[in-house]
């Protein structure tokens, strides 16, 4: 009787434990286990991890969802649960961020409202742009003008008089025939 008795608690022991399955849930800056995470599964099963970071969970379950304070806290489906789980800590994220700033679009629609505003019949004579013929016209002969008359001057820079390099060598030369 005494060994039915034993036989019967194991293979109920047995029974209940292989629907299970035992995860580490570690700490992944310093690969240390973390205990008393809170671990919950879709289905309702509650458990938290003991001094080693190992816990139970049932063998289906839709999403594992993991939460400590100081860290983030974690939902993984059941496809990508393995048997030891990272937790990133928590203390060296920001907050919150709040960026100032000067909304300018006004500022600069008021300057170009303040720029001098300028006749719109001259410019419609002066340019070609504004369709109409006559300024075409008036457009086109500036431009043979232009072209035809005015001479086109290069600019103007040192002369090769004015050019320190060549007056120093001029008097050397000069320099050189007063000697002789």
């Amino acid at each position: 009787m005494r060994y039915l008795l034993i036989l019967l608690l194991t293979i109920l022991t047995a029974s209940n434990t292989m629907g299970q399955r035992r995860i580490v849930v570690f700490n992944l800056e310093t690969k240390v286990p973390i205990r008393n995470v809170k671990v919950w599964t879709s289905n309702g099963q509650n458990d938290s991890t003991n001094y080693k970071g190992e816990c139970i969970l049932p063998e289906k379950f839709d999403t594992l969802m993991l939460s400590k304070p100081g860290f983030l806290a974690t939902r993984i489906p059941f496809a990508q649960v393995k048997d030891s789980i990272p937790l990133l800590s928590n203390y060296h994220r920001i907050g919150e961020v709040t960026v100032y700033g000067v909304d300018y679009s006004k500022k600069i629609q008021e300057n170009i409202n303040s720029w001098v505003v300028f006749d719109k019949t001259e410019y419609a004579l002066q340019h070609p742009a504004s369709g109409n013929i006559l300024g075409l016209l008036v457009y086109l002969g500036e431009k043979a003008y232009n072209a035809l008359f005015k001479k086109h001057k290069a600019p103007e820079g040192p002369s090769l008089s004015e050019d320190p390099i060549l007056k120093a060598y001029q008097e050397a030369m000069e320099e050189k025939k007063a000697k002789q």
